[in-house]
């Protein structure tokens, strides 16, 4: 609970920050301005999100909820979707690019944090990062793409998404290669258990197709939750 009060504080603060910046007329005047205020925001957004994630995992009783249905994750993903308004699952893809941002990509992180690059770009580099393994490689795709997002004019999704393919095949080629061996496997199996008249899901999916599965698996959840009439 500690954790969460000092995470509401800091929001509040940065709210503080953002109210100021935009009663001053004289010095944010162009789209281009507020742009950036709405990028800023945003990466503070994700890093109170990851916040309030190691304050519930650095509580008492950390390692046993990660046994229990609703683990640490899920349960931090229900309440920051609560407070932003929200899905559970919304929240939990944001949260997952906000973890991959601070230890993944501290770089990229901090272009985001200045507001020089937008959400959707992060998220596109988030996940065509996601295949490389090697730390040392992680670290050259991150200072290229820091580099590459303040030096160069933007790109459109799919170019963003080229170039980083092409940042990812030159410093660390074995990813592409985990990639496509990846995609070869995808797949999804159904288990069922007759006696006890359940059935059990497991799967290998693009990151793309599992936030889908996920959406929908969530919806079928509600559904069948409600009470009928």
């Amino acid at each position: 609970m500690a954790g969460r009060l000092d995470v509401s504080d800091r929001l509040s603060s940065v709210a503080s920050v953002i109210d100021e910046w935009l009663n001053d007329a004289t010095r944010f005047t162009t789209v281009q301005d507020f742009a950036r205020i709405e990028a800023a925001a945003r990466a503070r957004r994700l890093a109170a999100m990851v916040a309030v994630l190691d304050a519930c995992r650095a509580a008492d009783g950390a390692v046993e909820r990660e046994r229990w249905y609703l683990d640490d994750w899920a349960a931090v993903a229900a309440q920051v979707g609560a407070e932003a308004n929200i899905t559970a699952s919304a929240a939990s893809h944001q949260l997952l690019i906000a973890v991959a941002l601070r230890d993944r990509l501290p770089r990229v992180a901090a272009v985001f944090a200045d507001g020089r690059v937008s959400y959707r770009a992060v998220e596109v580099i988030v996940w065509r990062t996601m295949p490389i393994a090697n730390p040392i490689a992680l670290a050259a795709v991150d200072a290229a793409m820091a580099d590459a997002l303040v030096t160069r004019a933007p790109l459109s999704e799919h170019g963003l998404a080229m170039a980083v393919d092409a940042f990812v095949d030159a410093l660390d080629p074995e990813a592409i290669q985990r990639t496509e061996r990846g995609a070869k496997s995808r797949g999804v199996t159904v288990h069922h258990d007759e006696a006890a008249g359940t059935a059990y899901l497991s799967c290998t999916l693009f990151g793309h197709e599992a936030w889908a599965l996920e959406q929908l698996v969530d919806a079928v959840t509600r559904d069948a939750g409600r009470a009928p009439g």
